[in-house]
């Protein structure tokens, strides 16, 4: 009996008002359903079930699973899950309570709906004909022929007018009539091979009362060539042919939630991509997809991102790049390093010529000297998520190379062989991978570390050179007034008097037109610089390169070099040992000497080769 209550209650405590609600706790719902029925479950194990004295048809309890990570009893716990008691009490009628049970509409709001439910398919057909996505049923072989598809017991035939030929082909919209009093009024399509009905296919059924054993008569006009038909097409409806309701009309189709097709597993799409969708895709790529999955492989397809590559550069001052060999010089070289898309450096190694300089431990790299770009490859921000990797970071180490002397060539000078090459480099170490950036879907990029844009970065050492610079023997040249009493001509003692006046530190770098020598290679053509006008002229050129054989003004002023005595203009050669201008740069240089016999006069540009 009930008991009445002229006020509301206030329950002062955080439980239910009824002690049988729960709510009910274990590891998985499959155990809080123990808990209500059984009693006694691994997590509780002294807790009794739901005694069902106490139970009663539309009882509702909440079950409450243990969260990842939690324990009992303390939790956390999911959010409560309701189960009632719906059809009766017994244990196994304890159901999962959702809004109906018996059908009912479903709202499909812009936000967004959520649908609770375990079920991969959907039927939307209802019976006798009304379904409302339908496709139509071919009638199976009911005869004792071995056609491919359907001989009638009748033996069905396609009467024809031999004068127009034998139909072929699907002839459909065929009405017919029926010899029983189950049905009329259907509509078949019929394949047409050779004369012969080989299928046959019930597109509507307005009535959907035809039953096994009912014979379709198609009217001997309808399926012949015009009106000379002259005998009725009789189909026998085997009963196979009906379904399980009775009706033959349409076939029931099932409506997937996942993706779902009856086309072979090797078809591939089309020869042209389709969104997202590459050409030739196999079908079976989008097996497991989700009607929505393959929307979104269409029309929003998954785009990768690019990465800012780490980057390092070495540099120093040396100027000019060409240095007299011997000469003492201390360039400063730079080493800047990027980090980007790349974990940290560590270690910022200065080299020259492979031998290590310096070595520098980072330990806080600079957060703001390096930046990402904006726009295109390795862009700070893509697809609306910022690079893990930011912000950029860079780390700069400098060398001062105090009283580096330029060496010598080494192995034995030649035409070739002229030169020294100085080159200093450095590396920076990335010991750690970078970052994976997250793809258009906001999912992290699975692709293999590596090294280029299109990967997360490696770890991995930088390398980079800076410009080489070189060493050379300087090659020069004398230019004497006509009236010069020291310039005898071409012969060993104007050769020695020019020896002189190197060592008398007459010929030094090339300022005037009147001596000069150049530090550089002298192993091709050797030029002038300015006139020679009414002038003797002196030529020192290393002795391991070529002999030059050649002079060249102009098309009108080109002649060979001949040997002394033989009245060319320029004659050659005539050998001299010479020191560095510079004490202690090197000595004992052997030089080749060219001479002109007589003063001669040149245009602005004189070439030797």
């Amino acid at each position: 009996m009930a008991i009445a209550l002229s006020d509301s209650l206030i329950v002062q405590t955080a439980k239910p008002a009824d002690d049988k609600y729960g709510p009910w706790k274990g590891d998985d719902i499959a155990e809080c359903i123990d808990a209500v029925t059984v009693g006694g479950t691994s997590s509780f194990p002294l807790l009794p079930p739901l005694d069902s004295t106490y139970r009663y048809q539309g009882l509702t309890v909440g079950l409450l699973v243990l969260s990842s990570g939690g324990t009992h009893p303390a939790g956390p716990y999911d959010p409560v899950v309701e189960y009632w008691f719906k059809d009766g009490i017994g244990d196994t009628q304890l159901i999962q309570k959702t809004s109906s049970s018996n059908g009912g509409s479903i709202e499909i709001l812009q936000t967004g709906t959520s649908l609770s439910t375990d079920v991969r398919s959907i039927d939307v057909n209802q019976g006798k004909s009304n379904g409302l996505i339908t496709q139509i049923k071919a009638l199976t072989n009911s005869g004792s022929s071995t056609a491919a598809n359907f001989t009638a017991t009748t033996g069905i035939t396609v009467d024809f007018d031999p004068t127009s030929g034998t139909p072929q082909g699907v002839i459909s919209g065929l009405a017919t009539t029926t010899t029983s009093a189950s049905g009329t009024g259907a509509t078949l399509s019929v394949n047409v091979k050779g004369g012969t009905v080989v299928s046959v296919r019930i597109d509507s059924d307005p009535s959907g009362q035809y039953v096994g054993g009912d014979n379709l008569i198609i009217a001997a006009g309808s399926i012949g060539t015009g009106s000379t038909g002259t005998t009725d097409t009789l189909i026998k409806l085997d009963t196979a042919d009906f379904d399980s309701d009775g009706y033959i009309s349409k076939e029931k189709v099932i409506l997937n939630t996942l993706f779902d097709t009856q086309l072979p597993a090797n078809s591939v799409t089309g020869n042209s991509a389709v969104g997202g969708v590459a050409p030739a895709t196999s079908i079976t790529s989008f097996s497991g997809d989700s009607v929505v999955d393959v929307l979104n492989k269409i029309l929003f397809p998954t785009q990768l991102p690019t990465y800012k590559v780490p980057t390092l550069t070495t540099s120093e001052n040396v100027n000019p790049n060409n240095q007299e060999i011997g000469a003492s010089i201390s360039p400063l070289i730079t080493s800047t390093a990027n980090t980007f898309d790349a974990s940290d450096f560590e270690d910022q190694v200065i080299k020259r010529d492979g031998i290590t300089l310096q070595t520098t431990t980072h330990t806080a790299p600079n957060p703001t000297a390096g930046s990402f770009p904006s726009t295109g490859t390795g862009a700070l921000v893509q697809f609306g998520f910022t690079s893990p990797n930011a912000p950029a970071k860079r780390v700069t180490d400098t060398f001062t190379d105090t009283g580096y002397i330029i060496p010598g060539i080494s192995g034995t000078p030649s035409n070739s062989n002229n030169r020294s090459i100085t080159t200093y480099s450095s590396t920076a170490n990335i010991p750690n991978n970078g970052y994976a950036r997250k793809n258009s879907l906001g999912v992290d990029d699975s692709r293999a570390f590596g090294t280029s844009a299109n990967s997360p970065q490696i770890a991995r050492t930088l390398s980079a050179n800076a410009n080489s610079f070189s060493g050379y023997y300087p090659w020069f040249y004398y230019v004497a007034p006509s009236t010069s009493s020291s310039f005898t001509g071409a012969n060993q003692a104007t050769a020695n008097f020019i020896k002189a006046e190197w060592v008398a530190g007459n010929i030094g770098p090339a300022t005037s037109t009147t001596a000069g020598y150049t530090i550089g290679s002298a192993a091709g053509n050797v030029f002038l610089p300015g006139n020679v006008n009414s002038s003797f002229l002196a030529i020192g050129i290393p002795a391991f390169y070529n002999v030059k054989t050649n002079w060249f003004v102009d098309s009108f002023s080109a002649s060979t070099i001949l040997a002394p005595g033989a009245g060319s203009a320029i004659e050659g050669t005539f050998p001299i040992a010479l020191d560095s201008l510079v004490a202690g740069r090197w000595s004992g240089v052997s030089y080749k000497i060219y001479l002109t016999p007589i003063a001669v006069t040149f245009g602005p540009t004189l070439k030797i080769f």
